[in-house]
């Protein structure tokens, strides 16, 4: 249990290699979730435990290209676009920005991939930047494991 979240975490931080854009770009698989009828997408690569990965601002899903490599290698890494940004709805007024709705995203996201709730273990969430907070809130909703990255 903490020997997978080590390796997780040492692959984010030290094995993020480069990796050639064109070639990423024909391997991941993009779609879109519904989170209460907003669309979120989504780039996916890899198959096993799920890893969700959310961007900064000004991000989106590419932020995570050279991470994505690496842990799909024994992961099912799912980084999205959040509402507002890049290919995601961008729905009008201040109030669809607010902490339910993100966090909502995120869930419609992990439900979208059919992943029951996971045991506290089986799911890692990784957030860049602002992203931290989201992830803090979302860990008390779903009592997983989160590893928290941001620069």
């Amino acid at each position: 249990m903490k020997s997978s979240s080590l390796y997780l975490f040492i692959s984010i931080i030290l094995l993020g290699l480069k990796v050639d854009g064109a070639d990423l770009h024909e391997r991941v698989k993009h779609g879109f979730a519904n989170s209460s009828g907003v669309k979120i997408h989504y780039a996916t690569l890899g198959k096993g435990p799920l890893v969700v990965m959310i961007h900064g601002f000004p991000d989106y899903w590419y932020t995570w290209r050279h991470q994505m490599e690496t842990l799909a290698e024994d992961h099912q890494v799912v980084a999205i676009d959040m509402r507002g940004y890049n290919k995601s709805d961008k729905p009008k007024g201040k109030e669809q920005y607010d902490m339910k709705f993100l966090i909502g995203d995120v869930l419609a996201v992990v439900k979208h991939f059919k992943k029951k709730r996971p045991p506290s273990w089986a799911m890692t969430g990784v957030a860049r930047s602002r992203g931290v907070w989201r992830w803090q809130h979302l860990r008390y909703v779903t009592n997983s494991l989160f590893l928290i990255y941001h620069t």
